[in-house]
């Protein structure tokens, strides 16, 4: 049986080895609650030309929703295959350059549904 210490030492080695990894983060220009149908967002600029796909769920196992490529600018758009789900969990992935990447996973909130306003009418008309 490997111990603890000799497999931490084997994940070290494995990260000496292929060198250190730039995932790159995301910034959303939409919300994203459920009903959406369109991601929209920016990334590295070095990521550029490159495919960034949506999952329902966890990848390699989740569901491909949409991919788009990377603008020369960073800014992507993805038209989805379905509308978001509340409570479900999506992954953004985009695989740049060599040990450079786009990662974000997000929980999908539910709908904005704004409250119901009252109206009070007194002497100098409604406040």
């Amino acid at each position: 049986m490997l111990r603890p210490v000799f497999l931490g030492l084997i994940a070290l080695m494995s990260v000496l080895l292929q060198g250190p990894v730039h995932p790159y983060p995301v910034v959303f220009y939409t919300p994203l609650r459920a009903g959406e149908t369109t991601i929209a967002g920016r990334t590295a600029n070095r990521c550029a030309g490159f495919l960034i796909q949506v999952f329902a769920g966890a990848i390699p196992d989740g569901t491909l929703l949409g991919a788009s490529a990377i603008n020369e600018d960073g800014t992507f758009v993805v038209d989805l295959s379905r509308p978001l789900r509340e409570g479900e969990f999506i992954f953004l992935w985009a695989e740049c350059r060599d040990k450079e990447y786009v990662e974000a996973g997000i929980l999908i909130e539910p709908p904005i549904v704004p409250e119901p306003t009252t109206l009070v009418l007194v002497g100098s008309g409604l406040g």
